[in-house]
């Protein structure tokens, strides 16, 4: 019997919606980073996504920031 394909979840998709429902820049970034700051990722990982969070200067940025790196993740990114 084949092995069942287990789903690999990111931690993102807790607050995936929120942050495209948040308002500001900085609402959304705060919503990340209190999700990957409590998250029990790969220290290295975490600071890489906290530091890039930082560096994005508008909302739809931080929304493609989001969702690629779900889809990385997740192993569903097509580039």
């Amino acid at each position: 019997m084949p092995k069942k394909k287990i789903k690999k979840v990111s931690v993102l998709n807790k607050v995936v919606q929120e942050v495209f429902k948040a308002k500001t820049l900085d609402d959304a970034r705060s919503l990340m980073r209190e999700c990957l700051e409590s998250s029990k990722i790969n220290d290295e990982n975490k600071q890489t996504m906290l530091d890039e969070i930082e560096q994005i200067k508008t909302l739809n940025k931080i929304h493609q920031y989001i969702a690629n790196a779900i889809l990385a993740y997740e192993g569903d990114r097509i580039i």
